[in-house]
């Protein structure tokens, strides 16, 4: 099996190009690099051999899973989706991805941080795994696996893997598809990982070791907050009117988010996501809160 490794990037062009680097150099296989300028101020330039394609604007970070498929955009059996702020430090980390997938063929996701639990408000419970490292590089610092949960090296299984590291088998990916209404930033990697449950495939967590800069991707990026108002508005116009459209969700005591009204874009689509996944999956199909003994 190949696996095709996938960045979109939006500025941060630093922090993209030590991820990029740290992926590459700590590799063992013959990868397929393939790199989404995702609407940068100034378009990017890669030291590395990759697939580089340019967005002109910021599509947000769903859209390109499709993106990708759509437009045939990786070689490989294995798409492994990286956010620019995750540096993998692991020397064969590919290879151990790779064997997991060959060993169990009803696998079809891995991450390197998740849970084996999705809890009642959509979060991932008490069962956070990973094998972050804490370790500083150069201007940025990881916090070790010990502060979200608990340690690992092996691979196990999971229900949920956070957006930062989604590995799919492309034949799921292919399978659960794409929402065209789904916002295009937030909740998507708990919507794609109960999708994928709901084909029948299997999660994973692998402890590679690793790290996550957390919000360094897209939530410091104006391009990004611009793209989540004008998606938002042009569903439903204003806050008050999402509000008065979603008022039985709005005042419902279950929703985390109890009539709490968002105070700008990346917060009012955020609520929008958690909306439309809370209802899907616990409110209407009962799939969570579930548990992965």
């Amino acid at each position: 099996m190949r696996l095709s490794v996938i960045f979109s990037v939006l500025n941060n062009f630093d922090l993209f190009q030590t991820a990029i680097d740290l992926a590459n150099v700590n590799s063992e296989t013959d990868l397929d690099f393939v790199v989404i300028d995702n609407g940068s101020d100034e378009p990017l330039v890669v030291k590395e051999k990759v697939n580089l394609f340019r967005k002109e604007e910021n599509i947000g970070n769903y859209p390109v899973f499709e993106e990708v498929l759509k437009h045939n955009l990786a070689a490989g059996d294995i798409l492994a989706f990286f956010h620019t702020d995750l540096f993998i430090y692991e020397k064969g980390w590919d290879k151990r991805v790779i064997e997991g997938f060959e060993k169990n063929p009803k696998l079809g996701l891995i991450g390197f941080i998740g849970s084996n639990e999705i809890d009642n408000l959509g979060g991932r419970g008490l069962g956070t795994m990973s094998n972050f490292q804490g370790r500083q590089v150069g201007k940025w610092k990881g916090s070790p696996a010990e502060v979200h949960g608990k340690r690992i090296n092996d691979l196990r299984k999971a229900v949920l893997v956070d957006g930062c590291s989604m590995i799919f088998r492309k034949k799921c990916l292919e399978e659960i598809g794409f929402l065209s209404n789904f916002p295009p930033h937030h909740f998507y990697d708990r919507l794609m990982c109960c999708q994928a449950r709901e084909k029948g495939w299997e999660i994973g967590v692998l402890g590679i070791e690793c790290d996550h800069f957390s919000g360094m991707t897209v939530n410091r990026e104006p391009k990004y907050h611009t793209l989540a108002e004008k998606w938002m508005k042009e569903r439903w116009g204003s806050i008050d009117n999402w509000i008065e459209n979603n008022k039985d969700w709005f005042n419902n005591p279950q929703n985390p988010n109890y009539q709490k009204r968002p105070a700008q874009a990346d917060q009012w689509v955020y609520l929008e996501a958690e909306r439309q996944f809370l209802q899907e999956y616990r409110d209407k199909k009962h799939l969570i809160p579930v548990k992965e003994l």
